[in-house]
């Protein structure tokens, strides 16, 4: 395969009717889909699980873990790839689009969680991993509307949504990145990013999200010319992760998860990134691809949002209505993660319906801004 010089080429700025129309990727979602279920059971592992687990059950809970936080990146890696991929110069309409999609379902989730929290009694601890999110407070409560827990350094009320403000601020972040002329531009600007965040920022808890989603819609935008994967290119994102990686191994804590995560973080985020950007390429036969292309995967995917926004509140009513009394931790475990894998479905249908589908028909609808000279008199 070869690959275009694309350093040399200036930055996508054309004019809009100048992009070329990619194909969907049908695939895509089926990601989405398998990162929810992993993450969703991941938390409900957690909820009937200890917070000190005995060296057995910490064994058998490291796999899935990973699983967890992969699944995360995997989230970051696409979304980046994606909207990359369909940038098409235009700002206002981008901005527009991103808020439309997140910020209506997300508001909603909050408000229902708080409603929950005040009326259902889940403000109180309950041995869970709901508790991380706690106390209830004013502050926290308006931080986590307003979207700024990252910034704050604060957890939200409902923990899992700390992923939100994050995709939030990178993806209205993301049209600097084509400023940039070249790869290596944009790589260093990552590497430095995430290094920043990692050793000036310890308490963030996943700083290779700046790296990994600024590759990721470097990529997606690339993409839109005749593009194809070489050694050279995959060297110099790999290069990219390996260089955090190593100033991390050399400076961090290594008694620290997170330090030892967000080395697992480097070494996966460049494979993901140039196995989605060659099945675009490429595409081809490919078994895992046509799997992830299945209706199963696809409809979980395309819910993901949905249903990862409202699934702790899920679990945690599951877990409050009777399944922590169930004798056995096993047995526990085993209810608990299958039934508060259905009631986040559910949950997440209903707000992807009510919510999630009408904003993403209205953010299709925001209209191209037109260049002035070609406005209507």
């Amino acid at each position: 395969m070869h690959l275009r010089d694309h350093r040399a080429a200036p930055p996508v700025t054309a004019p809009a009717g100048a992009r070329r129309r990619l194909p969907p990727l049908p695939w895509s979602d089926g990601i989405r889909g398998v990162a929810l279920v992993v993450v969703v059971v991941w938390h409900a592992v957690l909820t009937v699980v200890p917070a000190d687990p005995t060296p057995v059950q910490h064994a058998l809970m490291l796999p899935l873990g990973v699983a967890a936080r992969l699944s995360l990146l995997s989230f970051i890696v696409l979304s980046g790839f994606l909207l990359g991929r369909h940038w098409d110069g235009d700002l206002r309409r981008f901005t527009l689009r991103r808020c439309w999609r997140i910020l209506p379902p997300y508001w909603i989730a909050v408000l229902l969680t708080i409603a929950a929290m005040a009326w259902l009694g889940l403000a109180e601890p309950h041995g869970s991993h709901w508790d991380t999110g706690l106390p209830f407070t004013p502050e926290r409560t308006w931080a986590t509307l307003l979207l700024v827990t990252d910034l704050a350094g604060m957890v939200p009320i409902s923990h899992p949504l700390w992923t939100v403000p994050v995709e939030l601020h990178l993806y209205l972040l993301a049209p600097l990145v084509v400023l940039f002329r070249r790869e290596a531009t944009v790589l260093v600007a990552g590497v430095l990013g995430t290094l920043a965040i990692a050793f000036l920022a310890p308490g963030f808890i996943a700083p290779h999200f700046v790296l990994a989603f600024m590759a990721a819609f470097w990529s997606g935008v690339r993409r839109q010319r005749p593009l194809e994967v070489t050694p050279a290119f995959a060297g110099a994102i790999g290069a990219s992760f390996l260089l955090v990686a190593g100033a991390v191994l050399l400076l961090g804590d290594l008694s620290s998860s997170a330090t030892r995560y967000l080395v697992v973080d480097c070494v996966v985020a460049p494979v993901l990134l140039l196995w989605i950007l060659r099945g675009d390429l490429v595409g081809g036969p490919s078994a895992l691809r046509d799997l992830l292309a299945r209706r199963g995967p696809q409809r979980l995917g395309s819910r993901s949002y949905s249903t990862y926004l409202l699934h702790a509140v899920a679990l945690e009513l599951v877990w409050r209505a009777g399944v922590d009394e169930v004798p056995g931790e096993t047995a526990a475990l085993v209810v608990m993660c299958l039934l508060g894998l259905l009631a986040s479905l559910v949950a997440g249908e209903l707000l992807f319906r009510a919510v999630e589908a009408p904003c993403t028909a209205r953010a299709a609808s925001v209209r191209r801004t037109l260049p002035r000279e070609r406005r209507p008199a």
